[in-house]
């Protein structure tokens, strides 16, 4: 049973990761509404002054409402500075 188990992990070790959703980090000391659309779900969620969502999204469009606009796909890290939603580097 042991050898099973040992076997079936070693499978999952070398599948290949499914896309990692985009943790969004705000610069600003300023909240932000942001729309996210999802295929076919839209909804709206708040990120605080200088907060954190992780794992948002991912395959995705995200707007920070009023101020700029990106489409996800598999972008782990993204930054609002300013109101412009980027990529971290």
């Amino acid at each position: 049973m042991k050898k099973f188990f040992l076997a079936l992990s070693l499978i999952f070790c070398f599948l290949p990761l499914s896309a990692r959703a985009a943790t969004i980090r705000n610069l600003d000391n300023k909240s932000y509404s942001l729309l996210v659309k999802q295929e076919d779900k839209t909804f709206q969620v708040v990120i605080d002054s200088n907060g954190t969502i992780v794992d948002l999204c991912s395959f995705c469009t995200i707007e920070v409402i009023g101020f700029s606009l990106l489409d996800v796909e598999d972008i782990p890290r993204l930054v609002i500075r300013d109101g412009v939603l980027k990529i971290q580097e």
